[in-house]
């Protein structure tokens, strides 16, 4: 009997179908995009980089801040382009592509650069990073939206696994990049960096090509509010639980004035080599990947939100042990609790919108996060350099720990977690016939 639910039943058997072959492709895509982190790292290389060409600690600040709200700036814009449309997964492929453009001409500008001043240098050099990280602003609400439909369950694992790839194949990459580092000159280790970071993108780009996008039937609408009115604002103010939990994280935020400064600090007070810096992007990837599985398989059974928080605690201790560091092996432990913060972070950034927001508004609730929380990532480095350059690295570390523990209190006492809504969404239609729910569980006991 033809019914209403028919394509419904369709759409999901279609899912369940490519559930396994997207899970692969996204997982090659995710670890791909932990190689391009070391290698293109704005805690450890690009401060590196930089430093070599400039002394100011706001400008080597200036790294992260670009990053974060160069990334936040087109979601918006990005968020009302989807407004209606089925079908994404073209514009995911061609923005992906764009921004592997962006991440080759910085390479060929650690290449050429021996050939310009030192300040066009700079300047170039925050233009090619400025414009990679817009791209990828326009790039993640697709990618978002794709993932939340395409992988309707056991996303932690999804992404905890796809880490898990990247942190040991990154290890490898580390270690290369330490022998580069120290036994090629400036900058050719910075661009042999680079070149590594480029090919695993165009790696990501080929798994990205393989990905089965399964369209909504037409008789789904999706209705998206207009997203740079006040619709989207609006709704975030009646939801008092999602609008609490944007407060707190935006305190946890001031932690981030001090991670770009951690290497930077350790070159100074220990006076050690420029190799060294492999090594910490090493012992950071190390930290992530050891923790990237237990964070999402911990996530998928008590909710992200206290990820957020165990992840902060954690932070909170390594900005202490860096303050205190006057030691390798101390500033050793601090890497590994950054590592585990930023692994815990990334994965919660990405999951808990999933537990917010309905799976209709999966977009809008991405741009709000990224335009509420964004302004304050990218400000956060930059006070920090000031910090720096005023008090010193320990009053600014231990300014930042003080912020991360307020935020991880005020997450505690003052947000509910949306977990126990978010499972019972997860649940297969009422209407389903006991066969096909029987479907359902059998397809969910897979990877």
């Amino acid at each position: 009997m033809g019914t209403a639910q028919d394509p419904i039943r369709a759409y999901h058997t279609e899912v369940n179908r490519y559930y396994l072959r997207n899970a692969i492709g996204i997982m090659v895509d995710n670890s791909m995009f932990y190689i391009i982190s070391l290698g293109l790292s704005q805690f450890t290389v690009l401060p590196l980089y930089l430093s070599k060409l400039t002394s100011s600690k706001i400008l080597i600040g200036l790294i992260p801040a670009i990053f974060i709200v160069g990334f936040a700036v087109p979601q918006l814009f990005i968020a009302r382009f989807l407004k209606g449309k089925r079908r994404t997964k073209k514009y995911i492929f061609w923005v992906a592509a764009i921004q592997r453009v962006s991440i080759l001409a910085f390479l060929i500008l650690t290449l050429v650069q021996n050939r310009l001043s030192n300040h066009l240098t700079i300047i170039l050099f925050f233009i090619t990073i400025a414009l990679q990280n817009l791209i990828s602003g326009c790039w993640y609400p697709m990618w978002v939206d794709f993932i939340g439909h395409a992988i309707p369950r056991r996303r932690g694992m999804v992404f905890g696994m796809s880490y898990l790839i990247g942190g040991i194949l990154s290890l490898a990459s580390g270690g290369i990049l330490t022998y580069l580092l120290e036994d090629l000159p400036y900058p050719m280790g910075i661009s042999a960096a680079a070149g590594i970071a480029f090919i695993a993108s165009l790696i990501s780009l080929a798994a990205i090509s393989t990905w089965h996008e399964t369209v909504l039937p037409e008789n789904v609408e999706i209705p998206t509010e207009q997203i740079l009115g006040q619709g989207i604002f609006n709704k975030v103010k009646l939801n008092i639980n999602f609008k609490n939990y944007l407060i707190w994280r935006g305190v946890i935020i001031g932690m981030e004035m001090a991670l770009p400064f951690y290497t930077v600090c350790a070159l100074e007070r220990l006076n050690l080599q420029d190799a060294q810096v492999g090594i910490f992007a090493i012992i950071l990837s190390l930290s992530q990947t050891a923790m990237n599985v237990f964070w999402g398989w911990l996530g998928d059974r008590i909710g992200y939100l206290k990820i957020v928080i165990f992840s902060t605690i954690l932070g909170c201790v390594g900005t202490v042990i860096a303050a205190d560091a006057f030691s390798l092996v101390i500033f050793y432990i601090a890497f590994i609790c950054a590592g585990a913060m930023l692994s815990g972070q990334q994965l919660a950034a990405i999951n808990i919108i999933y537990e917010f927001s309905e799976s209709d508004q999966i977009p809008v609730y991405t741009a709000v996060t990224q335009v509420v929380l964004s302004p304050l990532s990218g400000l956060m480095p930059v006070i920090g350099g000031i910090f720096v350059n005023i008090l010193g690295y320990i009053p600014t570390f231990l300014v930042a720990g003080l912020f991360g523990a307020g935020g991880a209190v005020g997450m505690l006492f003052n947000v509910r977690n949306p977990f126990e809504k978010h499972k019972k969404q997860l649940q297969p239609p009422k209407t389903m016939k006991s066969r096909e729910m029987t479907h359902f569980q059998n397809v969910d006991k897979k990877p």
